[in-house]
C-alpha cells in the first residue's frame, strides 16, 4: 500500500457536502483493499473517539487508475476549524490499518503522530480558529456562502463579498 496524495477539504467536495481529511491510496498488484479498508476503519473509529468528534461521515471510493493499480480514496468529515489535525488522524488510521497486516506488526511506526499529539495540535488549530464555527453557522441560517481557506473567511460571492483575515 502506497500513500500517493494526503490533504484537507475545506468544503463541500467529491465525497461530501461538508469539510474533511482525505487520503488517496494504491494497493499493490492481487492485494484485496477490503480487509485493509475494515481495518482503517476500525482504527479511524478509535481515533474519533479518542478525540471525542462525533458524526463524522466516512466514505471509501474505490477505482482503479490508468495504469489498472486498484486504489481508494479515504475521506472523512471534520469540523472545519481542526483540518490539520484529521489529515494526522487519518495518517495515524492508515499506519495502524498497515501495521494490522504487516508481518512486523510489533514494529513502531514513528511517522505517524499519535493520538495523544492529534488531539493536541486539534486543541490548538481550535483556538487558533475560536469563533470560525460560530460564524459558519450562523452564515447557513441566513443563507449567506461561505468559503474558507488557509488565510480568511469569505462571505458573500463575488463583489457582495466581504473578507476577514484568519489569524490576528
Amino acid at each position: 500500500m502506497r500513500v500517493v496524495d494526503s490533504r484537507r477539504l475545506t468544503g463541500p467536495n467529491i465525497h461530501d457536502r461538508g469539510p474533511g481529511a482525505v487520503a488517496e491510496l494504491r494497493f499493490a498488484a492481487g492485494f484485496d483493499p477490503a480487509p485493509w479498508i475494515e481495518a482503517w476503519k476500525l482504527a479511524l473509529a478509535r481515533g474519533l473517539r479518542h478525540l471525542e468528534w462525533t458524526g463524522a461521515r466516512l466514505h471509501v471510493r474505490r477505482f482503479r487508475d490508468l495504469q489498472g493499480r486498484q486504489g481508494a480514496e479515504l475521506m472523512f468529515t471534520a469540523p472545519v476549524d481542526r483540518l490539520y489535525a484529521a489529515t494526522d488522524l487519518n495518517e495515524w488510521a492508515i499506519a495502524e490499518a498497515t501495521r494490522h497486516f504487516s508481518p512486523h506488526a510489533h514494529e513502531a511506526d514513528t511517522s505517524a503522530p499519535s493520538l495523544e499529539s492529534i488531539a493536541t495540535a486539534a486543541a490548538e488549530e481550535q483556538e487558533e480558529r475560536a469563533g470560525l464555527l460560530a460564524l459558519l453557522e450562523r452564515a447557513e441560517a441566513l443563507g449567506v456562502p461561505a468559503l474558507v481557506d488557509d488565510d480568511q473567511l469569505s462571505l458573500g460571492y463575488y463583489d457582495q463579498s466581504v473578507h476577514w483575515p484568519l489569524r490576528g
